[in-house]
């Protein structure tokens, strides 16, 4: 037991609870496939333990094959307690809309009538030829 007369004083911890509720976004807010995630991280080396994690990624592998996953993360806290925040945010076919389908479509039928109105300008330019070669061809005569 440690007195007060002989200047020694024991050490005080003191904690501090955060209600991370509060700090956390809704996960009703957060676009589709986007996830936010704060970790107390260990070390440089090793990943933290999960303090928060809001949102969703519900994604199928051809969404992930492609379309790009966009990702940042922010250091939060100090030295004592450092934590990680990362947003990740999956794209899909959930982002592209109604104006975008549209413009798809659009071009898309442009560039058939484009292609279907080069192979018959290829054809009458073939046929063209070969009427007038056959013209100017002359039979031979054989003796």
């Amino acid at each position: 037991m440690v007195n007060a007369a002989s200047g020694l004083i024991p050490p005080r911890f003191v904690s501090l609870l955060v209600r991370t509720h509060a700090l956390q976004p809704d996960a009703k807010l957060l676009p589709l496939g986007m996830v936010v995630r704060i970790e107390r991280q260990v070390s440089a080396a090793h990943p933290g333990h999960l303090v928060v994690q809001s949102g969703h990624a519900v994604t199928g592998w051809l969404e992930r094959l492609l379309f790009p996953r966009l990702q940042t993360i922010f250091p939060l806290g100090g030295e004592a307690q450092p934590l990680v925040m990362t947003v990740s945010w999956q794209l899909g076919w959930a982002q592209i809309g109604m104006l975008e389908w549209s413009m798809m479509l659009l071009l898309s039928l442009l560039v058939l009538g484009l292609i279907v109105v080069a192979v018959y300008s290829y054809g009458r330019f073939n046929q063209n030829r070969a009427a007038r070669e056959s013209c100017f061809t002359r039979p031979t005569m054989t003796a």
